[in-house]
């Protein structure tokens, strides 16, 4: 009684015949695994700026930023930090066989057989190194004192974005789907500028004591979509 499984009985499980595929008879499990040699994901940042002073208060930059990442997981993302695995257990192009599609006046709906590799099973999610991501952007700013009391800061940036990583739907092979990044943002303006009211140079003392330290400030940024996927339900 003091040693495994403790006087209690072992459950019995009533097992299944296998197919000469290793699937079970009659059915198309989807089944998932993750690489046992998994290796970390690295990013490497890299730039490269010119400033220049145009006046005593007041200076413009050119530069240059770019990332790479590696090793990322297949089938990942970072809007969740989790990977789903990549369905290893398909045809590129993601093929459909004996397709039979049914259209009514508000819905058309589709049914079929996606073509496996192994046609015992359904997906087989398997989470592994393998993605890439790139970055590459040119920011132009200018920023600096805008007559006694002003501030002004002001850039523009022209980037693009690339990556298999977050692009879906996922298969194998995973280099298939790199493309624009779903965060792209190919262009993006900003400025801000504030005024420092003379509220101390008042000569009434409780007027300096009111107006006094007060800054006025305002903020606009302006940047193009992020591409996003046209499809449709309509009947092949």
């Amino acid at each position: 009684q003091n040693s495994y499984p403790f006087g209690y009985e072992y459950p019995a499980f009533q097992g299944q015949p296998l197919d000469a595929k290793g699937g079970i008879v009659g059915s198309q499990i989807g089944v998932g695994g993750v690489d046992a040699h998994l290796k970390s994901t690295f990013t490497i940042n890299y730039s490269l700026a010119v400033d220049r002073q145009i006046t005593p208060n007041f200076v413009v930059s050119l530069g240059y930023v770019g990332s790479h990442s590696g090793n990322l997981i297949a089938g990942g993302g970072n809007t969740g930090a989790t990977s789903y695995g990549n369905d290893v257990n398909a045809y590129a192009g993601d093929l459909v066989e004996h397709i039979n599609c049914t259209e009514t006046s508000t819905t058309n709906t589709c049914k079929g057989r996606q073509t496996r590799l192994n046609t015992s099973f359904g997906n087989i999610n398997y989470a592994f190194n393998s993605a890439v991501g790139n970055y590459n952007g040119l920011i132009a700013s200018a920023r600096g004192r805008v007559a006694r009391r002003g501030f002004l800061t002001a850039s523009y940036t022209h980037g693009h974005s690339l990556d298999d990583w977050q692009n879906y739907p996922v298969a194998y092979p995973t280099n298939q789907f790199y493309a624009n990044s779903p965060y792209d943002v190919r262009d993006r303006f900003s400025i801000g500028v504030s005024y420092e009211l003379p509220g101390e140079q008042l000569s009434n003392p409780i007027g300096r004591r009111v107006l006094g330290g007060w800054t006025l400030s305002g903020l606009s940024v302006l940047q193009s979509g992020t591409p996003f996927t046209v499809y449709t339900g309509a009947a092949f």
